[in-house]
C-alpha cells in the first residue's frame, strides 16, 4: 500500500471528529452533525467544482457520520466519482464508501461495475487490489455474474504479483459462496491446485481456503490437490523443513497454513499411493512427536499455535481411521490434556476423544480415561466442559462398562445443570436400553431416571419402557412390583404415575396375590394420586380403572362409584367426562365375556427404531450417529438380553435372530396374525393367494404403443423394415440422434452417446500419442446394417469389469496392454442402443479388426441384435473407433450376449471374448405405487412359483444410501413409507419386452448384527424372479 503523504492528511476531518468527541450530550452531537451535513450538502450542490481532495474529505465525513448511526442519503455519486481518480488515497476512500454504504440494488451499481472493470485491467497492482476488495465486500449475485470469469484469470496470471493473487483467491472464494452451483471453475482446477506450491505465504494460504471450499462442492475436479497438500505439509512440519523459513510464529512454522492444509486433506479419503500415504503418516507422527517436546516459549501464543496444529492433525487421524498407532498416540496425547489447567484445552480434548471413541482401533484407549472423565463431570466449573464429558461417557459406553457409566450419569443427574438434563435423560435411557444385561436392571434404571429427573423425562422415554415391558413376558411381573413400590413414595412424579397406571392396568394381576398389593390396595394407591395429576394423566388412570374392572371383578363396585361420581361425569374437561361416561356404561351394560374381549391385554408392539434415539438425532445428531457407529463396531457381540434371561414358553415376536435389538435397529419382528389386509406383516408373511386371484400383468405392447411392432412380428430383414425398426427406437430414445438412411442428405457428425465428453467412469485412454483418443462419432452408414449371427461362442472369459454394469450404463468394459473397450448404453421400453468404443493403446496399427456379438441358446428368439455401424478393420496407433448396436428384447432371457473381438498386432493374432453388459434388468422400468396397491399385488403374487427368496452374507458394509443407489441403478423404483422398518428396502418395477410386460416387487432386509441380507422378489413370471435374485445376490 502506498505511503500516505503529509499533504493527504485531512485536517478538517480530524477537527470534526474532535468536535464530536467533545460533545457533552446527544443533542449537542446531533446539532454538530446536522451542521456538518448542511455544509457538505452545500459544497456538493455549489457551482464551484470540488477537487479530489475535497471530495475525499467530505466523503470521509459522511462515512464517519454513518458509522455513528445516522442515515446518509446523498454523496453516493461523489464517492463513485472518486473511483475514477488516479490518486490511490482518493480511490481508496471511494471504494470504502461504496463497500459500506451502497446497496447491491442501487441504481449506481452498473456505473460502479464499469469503474471496477477499469481498475481490474489497470497495470497498477494497488488499483487492482482495491477493485478486488470491493467485489469481495459487496459479494452480490450481480458482482458474481460480472466478474466470475475475470477474477480467475488474475489468480492464475503469470504477470500478476503476489498481493493481487492473494486478493484474487479470497475474492473468488467470496463469489463462490454467493453462487456455488454456477461457479465451480472446473476448467481452472489444475492451475488453481498448483497454487499450493507458491512460495508466497499469503498466496498459498488464500489458495488453500479457496480449494477447500471448491473441493467440498466438486471433489472430483480438485482431487489432485491431495498429493500437493501432503507434499507442502511435509515441507513445513518435518524436522528438515526448508519451506517458509521466513514465517515462524513463536517457534511454530506456518501454523495457520498447516491447519488449513490438514483441514483440506479431510475432504478426501486416505491416499491410495503408498508414497503419498507414507509421507502423510510421517507428517502426522512428526506433529505428535513435537507435542512431546518441551515448549520453546512460555508465551501463550506458542502453545496456541502448537495446539492448533495438533488438534487439526488429530481430526485428520480420526478421518483416516486406518492407522492404529496414530489413533492410540492421539488418544494418549488428548488424555494428557484432560487435566490441563486451560479450560479450552480440556474442552477440545473431550470433544476429540468423543470422535476417537467411535474408532475400533482407539476405543479401548479411550476407555482407560473413564475415571478422569467422570471426575471432570463432577468437578468442572464450566458447564460446556461438563456437557462434553457427558458426550464422551456416552460415546465410550459399551456392554462391558454400561452399568458403571449409567450409574455415574444417574448420580450426576441429581446436581446437573438444567441446560443439559434433558439430553442426559435421553442418553441414559438409550444406553440402559441398548446395553441391558437383563430387564430388571433396565426397568430399575428407567424408574430411577424418572425419580431423579422426572421433569425432564419426555413421553418418548416412558412410552418406550412400557413398550418393552409389554413385549417381554419375563419382565412384566417385576415391572408391576417395582412400579407399585415406587408409587408408594410420598413424593411421586407424575411420569411415575403414568408408567405405574399403565403397567398396573395391564399386569396388576401378577402381583395381586400378595396382600400388600391386593387389587383394592393397587386401586387406592393410584386413586390417591388422581387429584394431583394433569388431565392427560387422569385420562390414563381412568383407562387403568376400567382395566381393573376386567382384572379384578371383586372391586368393580368401588371403581364404578368413582366413574359415576359427579366430579367425573360433569368434569369441565371434555376428554375426562367422555371417558368416565363411556367406561361407566361399558362396565354396566356389557357381559363379562364382552368386557374381557374389549379390555384384553395389549398385544406386543412391533419393533422399530427407538423413538428416544430419533429424538436424540433431532436434538444432537452427532451423538446419535456415534451410537449407530458403535452398533456396527459391536455387531459380532450385540447387546443381547436373551443371552442372560430365559424367555417364557411363548416369547413375544421381536426378532428371528438369537439376539434382541432393543433399539429396533435389527431385522423386523414377525407380528401376530391379523385379519387386516392392509397390514404389512400380513402381506409379507401371509399365505399365498388363491390361484384365481393372481393378478395378470401381461399386457400387449401394441395396445400401449401403437407405433411399436406387434407381438409375434418377425425381426426386420429388408431395408425398409430396418428403417421402421430404427425409427421406433428413435421415437423411444430421444437421446439418440439417429439419421434417416432414406434421406438424400446425410446429417453432420453427432455425439450420439456423449462419449466425446470423456464421461467414462473409469477414465479415458492415457497412452501417447493420442491427444484426441476419445473423438466425436462420425456419420453412421446404415447401408452396413446387418443382422448379427447367432453362433454360440464357447469358452467365454468373464471380465472383471462386468458386474459393475448391473447398476450403470457406461464405463470401461475391458482393458489390457493393447486394447481398451468402452461401452455406453441407453434403454427405453424393450429397445436398447449400445455404443462400443475400441481404443488402440499401442503406437502401432491393429489389423484385421472385427467385432461380433453372438447369442446364447437362452437368447435365441428372445433378443434381437442388429449392427448399426461396424468398426473399421484397421485401428491406427493411439486412435479410437466406434461400433454401434441396436437391440430389441422380445421375451425374457437370463444370460448376457457374448462380444468377440479379433485382431492382429505386429503379425500376431489376438482374440477377446467377454460378456456384453445387456441383461434383463436393462429393460426394467421402476414403478411408483402407494401402500394399498403394493400390499394387494404382493399378496396376489404369493404363489411359491412366483417368489424367489435368498439369504446371504453381506459383502460390503451395510449402508442404506449405497444400497438404495444400487437398487435404483438396477432399475427398481425404491418406495418409501411402505415397510414399517425404515432400514428395509421395498421396490417395484416392470420388465418390458416385445411380447409381454412382467410386474415385479422386491423387498431387501438387512441384519446389521449378523451382517446378512434377506432378499425376496415376487413376479408373475417365476423365471424372472429367479433371474433377478441371482443377479442381485452377490451385489450387497
Amino acid at each position: 500500500m502506498p505511503a500516505v503523504s503529509r499533504g493527504d492528511a485531512m485536517r478538517g476531518l480530524a477537527v470534526f471528529i474532535s468536535d464530536i468527541r467533545n460533545c457533552k450530550s446527544k443533542e449537542a452531537e446531533s446539532k454538530r452533525i446536522n451542521k456538518e451535513l448542511a455544509n457538505i450538502r452545500s459544497k456538493f450542490k455549489g457551482d464551484k467544482t470540488l477537487d479530489g481532495y475535497s471530495k475525499k474529505k467530505y466523503v470521509c465525513k459522511l462515512l464517519f457520520i454513518f458509522l455513528l448511526g445516522h442515515d446518509i442519503d446523498f454523496g453516493h455519486m461523489e464517492a463513485v466519482n472518486l473511483l475514477s481518480s488516479n490518486k490511490y488515497t482518493e480511490k481508496q476512500i471511494g471504494y470504502l464508501f461504496i463497500s459500506v454504504l451502497v446497496s447491491s440494488n442501487s441504481d449506481l451499481m452498473k456505473l460502479i461495475i464499469q469503474n471496477i472493470k477499469n481498475d481490474i485491467s489497470s497495470p497498477k497492482p494497488v488499483h487492482v487490489n482495491l477493485a478486488l476488495h470491493c467485489i469481495a465486500n459487496i459479494g452480490s449475485v450481480e458482482m458474481a455474474e460480472a466478474f466470475g470469469s475475470e477474477v480467475p484469470k488474475l489468480l492464475v496470471s503469470a504477470q500478476a504479483n503476489e498481493s493481487v493473487k492473494q486478493s484474487a483467491a479470497l475474492c473468488l472464494l467470496r463469489l463462490f459462496r454467493t453462487m456455488p452451483d454456477s461457479m465451480t471453475y472446473a476448467e481452472w482446477a489444475s492451475r488453481v491446485i498448483h497454487l499450493l506450491n507458491d512460495q508466497h505465504m499469503g498466496v498459498v494460504t488464500a489458495a488453500v481456503s479457496l480449494i477447500h471450499s471448491l473441493s467440498q462442492h466438486s471433489p472430483n475436479d480438485y482431487k489432485g490437490c491431495v498429493s500437493l497438500a501432503v507434499s507442502r505439509l511435509s515441507r513445513i512440519v518435518t524436522s528438515t523443513y526448508t519451506d517458509l523459513l521466513d514465517y515462524t510464529y513463536y517457534f511454530v512454522p506456518a501454523p495457520w497454513l498447516s491447519v488449513k492444509l490438514l483441514r483440506l486433506l479431510q475432504c478426501y479419503p486416505v491416499p491410495d499411493e503408498p508414497a503419498i500415504r507414507g509421507r502423510l503418516v510421517e507428517c502426522l507422527e512428526t506433529i505428535l512427536n513435537k507435542c512431546q517436546e518441551p515448549p520453546k516459549s512460555k508465551k501463550v501464543q506458542h502453545s496456541n499455535a502448537k495446539n492448533a496444529v495438533l488438534f487439526e492433525a488429530i481430526n485428520l487421524i480420526i478421518h483416516i481411521d486406518s492407522e492404529p498407532n496414530l489413533l492410540v498416540r492421539a488418544c494418549n496425547q488428548l488424555g494428557q490434556f484432560l487435566q490441563h489447567r486451560e479450560t479450552n484445552l480440556r474442552y477440545l480434548a473431550l470433544e476429540s476423544m468423543c470422535l476417537l471413541a467411535g474408532s475400533e482401533f482407539s476405543a479401548d484407549a479411550v476407555k482407560k480415561h473413564r475415571e478422569t472423565v467422570i471426575n471432570a463431570l463432577k468437578t468442572e466449573r464450566d458447564v460446556s466442559v461438563r456437557q462434553r464429558a457427558v458426550d464422551l461417557l456416552y460415546a465410550m459406553c459399551d456392554k462391558t462398562n454400561s452399568e458403571e457409566i449409567v450409574a455415574e450419569m444417574l448420580d450426576y443427574l441429581k446436581i446437573a445443570d438444567y441446560a443439559i438434563r434433558e439430553e442426559m435423560v435421553l442418553k441414559v435411557a438409550i444406553l440402559s436400553e441398548k446395553y441391558a444385561s437383563d430387564y430388571t436392571w433396565y426397568v430399575d434404571t428407567i424408574l430411577q431416571l424418572i425419580r431423579v429427573a422426572g421433569d425432564y423425562v419426555s413421553e418418548e422415554v416412558w412410552h418406550r419402557v412400557i413398550q418393552i415391558v409389554i413385549n417381554r413376558d419375563d419382565a412384566q411381573g417385576y415391572a408391576a412390583k417395582t412400579v407399585f413400590e415406587n408409587l408408594q413414595a410420598p413424593a411421586c412424579h407424575e411420569n411415575m404415575v403414568k408408567v405405574g397406571g399403565y403397567i398396573l392396568g395391564e399386569f396388576g394381576n401378577l402381583i395381586a396375590g400378595d396382600s400388600r398389593s391386593s387389587p383394592l390396595v393397587q386401586f387406592n394407591l393410584l386413586h390417591s394420586k388422581f387429584h394431583l395429576c394433569s388431565p392427560a394423566t387422569r385420562a390414563l388412570l381412568l383407562s387403568t380403572y376400567i382395566k381393573f374392572i376386567n382384572l379384578f371383578p371383586e372391586i368393580k363396585p368401588t371403581i364404578q362409584n368413582v366413574l359415576r361420581n359427579n366430579n367425573q361425569l360433569r368434569n369441565a374437561d371434555v376428554e375426562l367426562q367422555q371417558r368416565a361416561l363411556e367406561y361407566s356404561q361399558l362396565s354396566s351394560i356389557t357381559s363379562q365375556d364382552v368386557l374381557a374381549t374389549v379390555l384384553e391385554e395389549m398385544p406386543p408392539f412391533p419393533e422399530r427404531e427407538s423413538s428416544i434415539l430419533a429424538k436424540l438425532k433431532k436434538k444432537k445428531p452427532a451423538s446419535a450417529q456415534a451410537l449407530e457407529k458403535d452398533e456396527e463396531k459391536h455387531k459380532k457381540s450385540p447387546a443381547s438380553v436373551e443371552n442372560h434371561v430365559e424367555t417364557k414358553e411363548t416369547p413375544p415376536p421381536i426378532t428371528n435372530s438369537n439376539s434382541v435389538d432393543l433399539l429396533g435397529l435389527g431385522t423386523p419382528a414377525a407380528a401376530p396374525e391379523t385379519n387386516n389386509t392392509n397390514a404389512l406383516w400380513d402381506v409379507f408373511g401371509g399365505s399365498p393367494a388363491p390361484e384365481e386371484q393372481v393378478i395378470d400383468v401381461n399386457m400387449s405392447k401394441t395396445e400401449e404403443n401403437p407405433g411399436v411392432p406387434a407381438a409375434g412380428s418377425e425381426p426386420p430383414t429388408t431395408a425398409a423394415n430396418e428403417t421402421q425398426y430404427l425409427t421406433n427406437i428413435e421415437s423411444l430414445l430421444p437421446g439418440f440422434d439417429i439419421p434417416n438412411q432414406l434421406s438424400s442428405e446425410q446429417p453432420p457428425a453427432v455425439e450420439l452417446l456423449n462419449i466425446g465428453s470423456n464421461t467414462f467412469d473409469e477414465g479415458t485412454l492415457v497412452t501417447q500419442p493420442a491427444p484426441e483418443l476419445i473423438s466425436g462419432i462420425g456419420d453412421i452408414d446404415f447401408a452396413q446394417t446387418s443382422q448379427v449371427g447367432s453362433d454360440v461362442c464357447a469358452d467365454v472369459s468373464d471380465s472383471d469389469w462386468f458386474e459393475k454394469f448391473l447398476f450403470k450404463n457406461s464405463g470401461v468394459l475391458f482393458e489390457n496392454d493393447l486394447l481398451q473397450i468402452g461401452v455406453k448404453c441407453e434403454f427405453k421400453d424393450q429397445y436398447g442402443r449400445v455404443g462400443l468404443f475400441f481404443g488402440n493403446k499401442t503406437p502401432t496399427q491393429l489389423n484385421h479388426f472385427s467385432a461380433s456379438v453372438t447369442l446364447t441358446d437362452d437368447q435365441q428368439g428372445k433378443l434381437v441384435v442388429a449392427t448399426q455401424k461396424e468398426a473399421p478393420s484397421q485401428i491406427d496407433g493411439g486412435a479410437q473407433v466406434q461400433h454401434f448396436l441396436n437391440m430389441e428384447c422380445v421375451s425374457l432371457f437370463s444370460d448376457a450376449p457374448v462380444l468377440r473381438i479379433r485382431y492382429n498386432h505386429q503379425g500376431a493374432p489376438h482374440s477377446v471374448s467377454l460378456k456384453l453388459p445387456v441383461l434383463i434388468n436393462k429393460f426394467f422400468e421402476g414403478t411408483d405405487m402407494d401402500a394399498t396397491n403394493f400390499f394387494g399385488r404382493w399378496k396376489q403374487l404369493g404363489q411359491p412359483a412366483q417368489e424367489c427368496q435368498k439369504i446371504f452374507q453381506a459383502k460390503f458394509p451395510i449402508d442404506a444410501s449405497s444400497t438404495k443407489l444400487k437398487l435404483t441403478g438396477f432399475g427398481i423404483a425404491c418406495l418409501s413409507g411402505i415397510d414399517p422398518n425404515p432400514e428395509n428396502m421395498v421396490g417395484a418395477g416392470i420388465v418390458k419386452t416385445k411380447d409381454l410386460q412382467v410386474g415385479c416387487l422386491l423387498r431387501l432386509e438387512p441384519n446389521q448384527a449378523a451382517r446378512m441380507y434377506r432378499l425376496t422378489i415376487r413376479a408373475s413370471n417365476g423365471v424372472l424372479s429367479q433371474t433377478l435374485c441371482d443377479l442381485l445376490e452377490d451385489q450387497f
